[in-house]
């Protein structure tokens, strides 16, 4: 509990200090803290497990991250 809680603020700072320099944007690279509503995990965005998914038209793809403990969709 406390090595989340640990990692969840260290990834609040880094995030932080990220906007302040203008720099690393894109979710492979990204430190913006997010938490999965269905397990409770929670960690930077460059964390997450990054995938694509079929937008409905045949012809295209839309990202789609997923919570590294549970698998769903976040």
């Amino acid at each position: 509990m406390i090595g989340n809680l640990l990692r969840w603020w260290l990834a609040r700072l880094l995030w932080a200090w990220q906007l302040r320099l203008g720099g690393g944007h894109g979710r492979h690279v990204d430190w913006m803290p997010v938490e999965c509503l269905d397990c409770g995990w929670r960690g930077p965005e460059r964390w997450l497990r990054h995938g694509y998914e079929n937008d409905g038209t045949g012809e295209d793809v839309e990202a789609v991250d997923y919570c590294p403990r549970c698998g769903k969709e976040i």
